[in-house]
């Protein structure tokens, strides 16, 4: 279709104004009083925006944002959109879904010549917006004649009207009305319209001088919501009369902990929420088997179940898991909605299927250890597919639709109060899981995931993720990271991401190391022995790289069993000892400690914990590509031990390592991988940026409207004891604690 788009814009000297269509640029035309005409063949789902070009070809504005879709009409008329973060969070699925949800969405007027649309998301609840200005059709300035504006949908308020003058420029502005048919708050500035002589849309993407919106929120894991009507742990289905207890409250958001499906090995460890075997499979935990077809007719053994569960407590997520298998394969065998679980895993089996196929050869083999799989310990899609109709994979498949419906029936209960979902998207996923079968090549296998040392962790964190091969995600525009946002906005509106800072570095630890001490960050330039020896001209670089341990620092750790530990663990001479051949890493102590080598000596956990700590003691550490020094290497004994001018030297080269070295690279990792995940879908970005955080983080998270996590007991300015809450920025979500 013919459309004509206008833009106003005041130009320099030499200055042109273009219309970017489908991303090629077309030159405007100026039709005075500052505005700016191009006539295009543009479909509606065809991509735009405008910039100006100056004589030097230099971009000297640019309409900030992603790029525009045209309406309806044969004249649009747009306003320059600036830099503004706030954008994401106002244009996003947390206004849209939920919040929405409190104005009821009416039918404008159609056929008439002007259409005025206003982008607004920080309407009071029962207020609405009007519009008037100089033409008579808008009341010539009598706010007593102000056009009300309808939802269509929320946030965007539409009115339409014929002008009486449309062949003359013309001005309006925006009020909003309260309940009671006051205003209570008008604009300060007028917008302005060009002549009018055919069908006209013109879009506003806010309104000027409205205090920004700002929400209340409650975080609760699900399985804490437990109710009368739950099995022995928070369900799904108990998200609806929370829902109900928050919007007594006036609580605007529901965040909660991550809900995919952990089990690895059908044990305790697996009620860790921030280990998934799947990005996509929701946990079997939080489904209630009450709802679920042909539960009447298993009404008192249900009962038995819940009785004992409800007992409990606290949750036993052992018995709970135990009991609602026993009850789900009850079910599905006399299940009557085989048909509609099997359309489910049809539209579902991109990931659906390996997933059900992984549950079955974990459950056949009794471990998640895909080593221990023969040969099915490699994936074979062609397998996946012939497994399609085995009872098990079926089982799993209809597990999962139960959940899906049943989260989808809880989101809307949520969603008709007004409030939003946020959900929470951990940064790693468990090293035995349908990912890392499916997917191997995305991730660096036999590496681990943590976090540097900080007050409340003095060793560092260790959380056995494998990191990620972000070069080979961004092969395809990062699409397992797209695809698992996608899954995510079924259900959320916003979401937080666990360690955002996962996305520029992460924490990679070597797989022969127990604590996170000794890692180091991913993607790293790591330090070559002339870098080494430029620094410290007259160190023995092998002697820094590992431990400095004599007879004192025995007797010092072990006491009177340090002579027998000794004999056992090290060789060498009182000034010059040296783990023996058994013990060449951190693993090989845990191994020989599990096995019961020190039992004789008194008490194991902590002889293992200071020979692990022995073990990390060396201030350089060596890598296959070069060295790394270690975090924390004031506290280690080669460390003192150097002389003063020395450890100087050695405090700028660690220094510059952490936290100057990796800067660019590290910018150029966001940068690149941040933007496609986060434009996957509409749902409102936040992420917790809490610990070591380089500077170019908060700046590209501002920059792309990615909320911030402020906790007033972690202040971020050096020095403080808590943060002031009132100081903290517009967009972040602020909490006393994490």
């Amino acid at each position: 279709m013919r459309r004509a788009f206008r833009i106003h814009h005041e130009p320099e000297q030499g200055d042109v104004v273009q219309l970017v269509v489908d991303y090629l640029p077309d030159e405007m035309t100026p039709i005075g009083d500052g505005w700016w005409e191009a006539n295009a063949d543009v479909d509606i789902d065809t991509p735009y925006y405008y910039r100006v070009v100056g004589t030097d070809g230099s971009v000297r504005r640019i309409d900030h944002g992603r790029a525009r879709k045209p309406l309806g009409e044969s004249i649009i008329i747009d306003r320059w959109r600036v830099e503004d973060p706030t954008r994401l969070a106002r244009h996003s699925a947390l206004f849209k879904r939920a919040r929405g949800r409190l104005w009821t969405e009416e039918q404008g007027a159609s056929g008439l010549r002007l259409t005025i649309r206003l982008h607004e998301s920080a309407i009071p609840a029962g207020h609405r917006v009007a519009v008037y200005g100089s033409d008579p059709a808008l009341g010539e300035w009598d706010e007593q004649q102000a056009l009300p504006m309808t939802v269509s949908p929320f946030p965007w308020w539409t009115v339409t009207t014929n002008l009486e003058r449309p062949e003359e420029a013309s001005e309006y502005r925006y009020l909003i009305i309260d309940e009671a048919g006051t205003v209570v708050h008008r604009e300060d500035v007028h917008h302005r319209l060009p002549p009018c002589p055919s069908s006209t849309i013109v879009t506003d993407e806010r309104l000027h001088g409205l205090p920004p919106w700002r929400g209340t929120g409650v975080a609760v894991p699900v399985f804490s919501l437990r109710t009368a009507a739950s099995m022995g742990v928070g369900e799904f289905a108990d998200l609806a009369p929370f829902a109900e207890w928050a919007s007594g409250c006036g609580i605007d958001l529901i965040q909660i902990l991550p809900i995919n499906d952990t089990t690895n090995e059908h044990a305790w460890a697996d009620s860790y929420p921030y280990d998934p075997i799947s990005v996509h499979a929701l946990h079997p935990l939080y489904l209630r088997v009450q709802d679920l077809p042909g539960a009447d007719e298993a009404a008192d053994v249900i009962a038995d179940h819940a009785t004992q569960l409800n007992a409990e407590p606290e949750v036993a997520y052992e018995k709970v898991m135990a009991s609602k298998l026993i009850l789900l394969r009850q079910l599905y065998t006399g299940a009557s909605d085989h048909a509609d679980a099997e359309a489910f895993a049809a539209r579902e089996w991109e990931w659906l299927g390996p997933y059900a196929t992984w549950c079955a050869l974990r459950d056949a083999f009794k471990t998640s250890r895909m080593s221990e799989w023969g040969e099915y310990e490699v994936f074979d899609q062609a397998f996946v597919a012939s497994m399609r109709a085995e009872p098990e994979v079926r089982f799993w498949c209809w597990v999962q639709y139960h959940l899906h419906r049943q989260l989808q029936d809880a989101v809307e209960a949520v969603h008709s109060l007004g409030i939003a979902l946020k959900g929470d998207l951990p940064i790693g996923v468990a090293p035995n899981s349908v990912e890392t079968w499916t997917s191997p090549g995305l991730f660096h296998l036999g590496t681990q995931t943590g976090a540097p040392p900080d007050d409340f962790a003095v060793r560092g964190q260790n959380w056995g993720f494998p990191t990620y091969d972000w070069d080979a995600m961004a092969v395809d525009e990062y699409r397992w990271w797209r695809d698992r946002f996608t899954a995510m906005a079924q259900y959320c509106d916003a979401y937080r991401i666990d360690h955002i800072l996962g996305f520029f570095r992460i924490w990679e630890i070597p797989e022969h190391a127990v604590d996170g001490l000794l890692g180091w960050f991913r993607p790293c330039l790591p330090l070559s022995r002339d870098d080494v020896h430029t620094a410290l001209p007259n160190a023995d670089i092998d002697w820094l790289c590992r431990p400095e341990v004599d007879a004192p620092v025995l007797e010092r750790r072990f006491g009177s069993v340090h002579q027998a530990i000794r004999e056992q663990c090290f060789t060498g001479s009182d000034t010059d000892l040296r783990f023996s051949v058994e013990f060449p890493d951190q693993r090989s102590i845990v191994a020989a400690s599990e096995a019961g080598a020190f039992d004789h000596l008194g008490d194991r956990a902590s002889i293992t914990r200071h020979l692990l700590d022995l073990r990390a003691d060396a201030p350089l550490m060596a890598r296959e590509d070069g060295f790394a020094p270690r975090i924390s290497w004031h506290a280690t004994e080669a460390y003192r031990r150097l002389p003063g001018h020395e450890k100087e030297a050695f405090d700028r080269l660690a220094n510059d390592f952490f936290y100057q070295r990796h800067n660019h690279q590290w910018h150029a990792s966001g940068v690149q991988g941040l933007p496609p995940v986060v434009d996957a879908t509409p749902m409102l970005p936040c992420g917790e940026d809490l610990g070591m955080v380089p500077d170019m983080v908060p700046t590209l998270m501002r920059e792309m409207g990615i909320l911030s996590l402020e906790i007033e007991r972690m202040p971020k300015t050096m020095g403080a004891w808590r943060a002031d809450p009132t100081t903290a920025p517009y967009l972040s979500v602020v909490s006393p604690a994490t």
